[in-house]
Parts: structure tokens; sequence; C-alpha cells
């Protein structure tokens, strides 16, 4: 994904992103760090969470 659309899409999400496809050569050459600026850039980075290559997160999903 281009990163203008990236941007739009962070922007419109109702919640926190997770950027988890990065720095693959051959289809997604984007890195951490260059999206990590564009997203301080466009005060966006609060929204998105940018997990490390093994990282694992927990995500609880609350139903009502």
């Amino acid at each position: 994904m281009p990163m203008d659309e990236l941007m739009r899409f962070v922007q419109n999400a109702p919640n926190k992103v997770v950027a988890n496809h990065l720095e693959a050569l051959n289809h997604c050459p984007t890195t951490r760090l260059q999206l990590k600026q564009e997203l301080e850039e466009n005060d966006l980075l609060s929204k998105v969470f940018i997990p490390d290559d093994g990282e694992t997160i927990d995500i609880q999903h609350n139903r009502r």
C-alpha cells in the first residue's frame, strides 16, 4: 500500500492499527523507521502499533 493511502487508512481507522507486514524485500519494502517517521510527521503515531519481528501481542476483544 502506498504511504499516502496508508496515512488515510490510519486517519480513518476507528481504533488502533497494527502494522504487521513490513520490510519484505519483494513486495513491501517500507521499513519500520520510514513508517514511524511518516506517522510522526502526520501526528498519527499514537494510532499505530508497529511490532518488531517475532513480537507477539495480546488483543483483547470486549463483546457486549
